[in-house]
């Protein structure tokens, strides 16, 4: 299927955020970005906006330069265009792609013109509210913006089914909802057999993140309780990731049994090496990326109920999801002392094909592709 030969389509694209990269190969933005780029006429991106710091502020510059360029960009439309898409991700860049949407649809005058709004949720903002508790106003004001672009937008891309249950709790309108799950660009995947591996654990993850931090507490409480400690390898690596030289015990560092990196531009070295995926993940929104891309190189995870959520087909494997973080150190130390009979080549040759089949970034760009023009299509405003 190919847009450029059905119809002239103009996209506004705002980003979540203004740095230009993150500590993953599978982040939601640049994929998200390409897919629109390579497949639709023409692509505009809001344009980036100084590092405020501060919360107000931040939403009003990104609304009044969106805003402006939008205004720059009518008479192109009026005269170019039969179709505009203007797309937020995550937050405040739904918010304001829901404003500006909405007035191209009451005051833009573009006759015939058909005008989408899409809202790419990085996950229920009410749900990550109740795991994080952010201050109070952030919180209401997250929750409101969530709320209106999720009733403002015509498709709303959500990362998991447990959001599509949260968010039609208040939508009635189901259609309108998209799974679209994190994605994996497969082709930097770097897979050695299971049992040739030299690494026992691995996590990744960005640490600044909370969630994430509260996973190292849960992971330095099961260290207390491994009796041959010496005889395992342990990596740990991501942003802000030294953050482990805190919160783990001291003597691991002393016999160099765990290693710490930061940031690594592909992963897939170190998870395509690594035998088991430590993601005890216990709350938080929408998907988690990096244990995808473990899966993609073949990397165990031994996680949790939360994390089988976005990832529905660990639960096929009830010995790699835990229920609690005393569930979660009793099973993995079930794995260390092969108390399970499992084949651990196979199962790790068959997470590597899920992601392939399901969460591989051609499958989802084909995905959204569908969607995108099945809507199009029913509003009988395509050129042909």
């Amino acid at each position: 299927m190919n847009f450029k030969k059905q119809v002239k389509i103009l996209v506004y694209f705002i980003p979540f955020t203004r740095e230009p990269g993150e500590d993953t190969i599978s982040t939601r933005i640049p994929l998200l970005y390409s897919i629109l780029k390579d497949n639709l006429v023409e692509l505009y991106k809001a344009p980036q906006i100084p590092n405020i710091g501060n919360f107000a502020l931040t939403r009003f510059f990104l609304l009044i330069t969106s805003g402006a360029l939008i205004l720059q960009l009518l008479p192109r439309i009026k005269q170019y265009f039969h179709h505009v898409i203007v797309v937020g991700s995550d937050q405040p860049s739904g918010f304001v792609a829901s404003i500006l949407g909405r007035l191209l649809k009451i005051f833009g005058k573009l006759g015939n013109k058909n005008v989408l709004i899409v809202y790419d949720s990085h996950g229920s903002r009410y749900k990550l509210a109740q795991d994080l508790s952010p201050p109070l106003p952030y919180k209401m004001v997250s929750i409101f913006e969530d709320a209106y672009s999720v009733k403002a937008a015509d498709i709303v891309l959500i990362p998991t089914f447990a959001d599509h249950i949260i968010y039609s709790s208040y939508i009635s309108k189901k259609s309108k909802f998209m799974i679209l799950p994190s994605f994996v660009k497969t082709d930097r995947v770097v897979y050695r057999e299971w049992g040739q591996r030299t690494i026992n654990f691995a996590f990744h993850a960005n640490f600044k993140y909370p969630p994430n931090v509260d996973a190292l507490r849960i992971i330095s409480q099961w260290l207390s309780t491994v009796k041959n400690i010496h005889d395992i390898r342990i990596i740990i690596f991501g942003i802000n990731s030294f953050i482990a030289y805190k919160l783990l015990p001291s003597e691991l560092f002393e016999r160099n049994n765990i290693k710490i990196f930061g940031y690594i531009s592909n992963p897939f070295y170190i998870l395509g090496n690594a035998q088991f995926y430590l993601a005890p993940i216990f709350k938080g929104t929408g998907i988690i990326t990096k244990v995808l891309e473990a899966m993609a190189a073949g990397c165990i995870p031994i996680t949790t109920k939360f994390v089988s959520l976005g990832i529905p087909e660990l639960k096929q494997w009830p010995e790699l999801v835990a229920n609690s973080p005393e569930d979660w150190i009793y099973k993995l130390n079930n794995h260390l002392s092969k108390v399970y009979e499992m084949n651990y080549d196979a199962i790790s040759k068959r997470l590597s094909d899920i992601v392939k089949h399901k969460y591989s970034y051609e499958i989802n760009k084909q995905n959204l592709k569908s969607k995108l023009f099945l809507l199009l299509r029913n509003a009988k405003k395509v050129c042909l």
